[in-house]
């Protein structure tokens, strides 16, 4: 048995990939002509309608973003919500996602147990993370979503659609994926109602690519077809 247990594998492989996390994302997906911050721009874009959408003011709500790498996402966010905390396994992710979001706040984590109270959260965000968690450990990081949150607090999940070719070709070409284990909308929707989720959802996203405004408007016409290059899934926690 090892002395060490598997989140420090996966911490250490991130740890190495940090720093050159977006320059791989963007070789793997050039011949698409979009960049990596395309994407993260419009998940955030619709993590703020959904906040909305639940909450009415997202500057009343805390949220953390679980598996937030060097925090691509949180200069799209930027005094969007009363608190925005990143949480990761990979210490040098952090201190990078920290010099460059000081209005974040963040911290590191073992992979099994966040450093936080039950319910600390009104939402919670995962953005292509849970293809890099071990396959064994899929239920436990569902339930450390479920514990965070408050009873009726939201849970939204972003994540690489498998059935969708590009998407697939573009995970073969990056070295930061060399781990990923694509999840299907059905898998994810069990480990989630096993958590004690209720009212789970999905929708395909980036049928269209975010080449622009309009794409992004008409996007949402194909969110019922299993085409999407990701999908979407929310949850709220059982009260």
């Amino acid at each position: 048995m090892s002395a060490q247990p598997p989140s420090d594998a996966v911490a250490t492989t991130f740890d190495e990939a940090s720093a050159a996390y977006a320059r791989e994302v963007n070789d793997a997906m050039a011949f698409s002509g979009l960049s990596v911050d395309r994407f993260a721009a419009a998940k955030a874009e619709r993590l703020k309608q959904l906040a909305r959408a639940a909450f009415g003011d997202p500057a009343q709500i805390a949220v953390l973003d679980l598996g937030c790498g060097i925090g691509t996402f949180h200069r799209y966010l930027d005094h969007t919500f009363g608190a925005l905390h990143g949480l990761d396994v990979s210490p040098a992710s952090i201190e990078l996602a920290r010099a460059a979001n000081p209005h974040c706040t963040y911290a590191v984590y073992d992979g099994v147990h966040a450093p936080y109270e039950d319910g600390a959260f009104d939402l919670i965000f995962v953005a292509c993370v849970i293809h890099h968690v071990p396959v064994p450990d899929w239920p436990g990081f569902a339930a450390q979503m479920r514990r965070l949150l408050k009873p009726g607090g939201l849970a939204v999940v972003f994540e690489h659609n498998p059935f969708n070719p590009l998407t697939r070709l573009v995970v073969s070409r990056c070295a930061f994926d060399a781990d990923a284990v694509l999840l299907s909308p059905r898998t994810l929707r069990g480990l989630m109602a096993e958590a004690g989720f209720t009212d789970i959802r999905s929708r395909s996203i980036f049928t269209l690519p975010p080449l622009s405004a309009l794409c992004t408007r008409l996007d949402p016409l194909f969110a019922r077809l299993p085409f999407g290059a990701q999908y979407e899934m929310t949850a709220r926690a059982a009260r």
